[in-house]
């Protein structure tokens, strides 16, 4: 149950700070998604699926907030921590530079899918062409912030 809380807290924090704290601070450009960052850092941490729960959950609240496509930030998001905890599961070392590639490549899944379905509902391709730097940068900051934050709470270990 104090697990749950935990993750439900945590949830509310990155919503938080997606919605109102990023966009202070940041320029639009360099704006990482940071549910979808923390739904694959939890595939990447607990490789036994609850990742694919909580990125639904995560994905229900940010396609609620965007007010359009809810299923489809509900399945990407889903898609893109069942992703992680695969990735983990076959994984041989845990490390911070395997969780920066397994978050950054989930990342990636996860941006692809929701700009495929997308596109599968408006019958175009502007929402994938459109987007093409955008989930570029939304992989590489992935990446980058996954295996950082891996290694700030794993500490030195997770390097070796």
């Amino acid at each position: 149950m104090r697990r749950w809380l935990t993750v439900a807290v945590g949830m509310f924090v990155g919503l938080w700070a997606q919605t109102m704290l990023l966009p202070t601070l940041l320029p639009p450009q360099w704006r990482p998604d940071l549910l979808l960052l923390v739904t694959a850092l939890i595939g990447f941490a607990v490789p036994d699926g609850r990742a694919l729960v909580v990125g639904f959950l995560l994905g229900g609240l940010q396609g609620w907030l965007h007010g359009n496509a809810l299923w489809a930030f509900m399945l990407s998001r889903a898609l893109a921590g069942g992703f992680a905890s695969w990735l983990r599961a076959r994984w041989l070392w845990v490390s911070a530079p395997s969780a920066a590639f397994c978050v950054g490549v989930s990342v990636l899944v996860g941006e692809l899918c929701q700009g495929t379905l997308l596109c599968l509902a408006e019958q175009s391709f502007s929402p994938l062409m459109g987007n093409g730097m955008v989930i570029g940068r939304e992989t590489l900051m992935g990446a980058l912030l996954g295996g950082l934050l891996f290694w700030w709470r794993q500490g030195k270990e997770a390097w070796a």
